[in-house]
């Protein structure tokens, strides 16, 4: 599996404007590093979080209004009934536990970058990974950026594909860039 390059007009995986209350964080491991950048402007996965869970408690309403209300339906369609909003409050709980926080975790040991989501529960999931020989540089681009705040992004060999590490302010994005440049450079020897 290779890392998520992708083409655009921007040329980034993610695409999100950095924000001036974003925090980039870094976690020592026994193998490397993990970068995540904590944005505050992901008000709108935790509120299609609340709404699931909304939905999925609505659901479970009016499931015990269909049970406790005599004469609505016959017991064979309350039964049916019943499954079916079990089913969709499942599912929207299910949705509701998926929130997602991107990650990249450098490894110094297998000398790979790789891209992980890791969910609410802490549990990850390996989206892409790319080879320190196969990265071609690493930059803060502050294209469409406000004043002083940027996005750290590696580029795919010598192409204008990139992937966006971080965002955020560009002094702590210039020491991230350093570190990375620094482990990119031991890592191809």
């Amino acid at each position: 599996m290779t890392m998520a390059f992708l083409d655009g007009p921007s040329g980034l995986v993610r695409a999100a404007p950095a924000a001036p209350g974003d925090q980039v964080s870094i976690d020592e491991t026994l193998w490397g590093y993990v970068v995540r950048a904590e944005a505050r402007h992901a008000w709108a996965a935790w509120l299609a979080r609340r709404l699931a869970f909304l939905v999925a408690a609505a659901a479970a309403v009016s499931i015990s209004f269909l049970w406790l209300m005599p004469g609505v339906a016959s017991p064979l369609g309350k039964v049916g009934a019943t499954g079916l909003l079990t089913g969709f409050a499942g599912i929207a709980l299910w949705l509701a536990g998926r929130g997602y926080v991107p990650e990249t975790h450098v490894d110094l040991r297998l000398r790979e970058v790789r891209e992980v989501l890791r969910d609410i529960d802490g549990r990850t999931r390996v989206v892409g990974r790319t080879a320190f020989g196969d990265i071609g540089g690493v930059h803060i681009d502050r294209f469409g950026q406000p004043a002083g705040q940027g996005r750290l992004v590696l580029r795919w060999r010598n192409t204008g594909r990139k992937m966006t590490v971080a965002a955020g302010a560009e002094p702590a994005l210039a020491m991230l860039r350093d570190r990375i440049g620094r482990d990119l450079l031991r890592g191809r020897t």
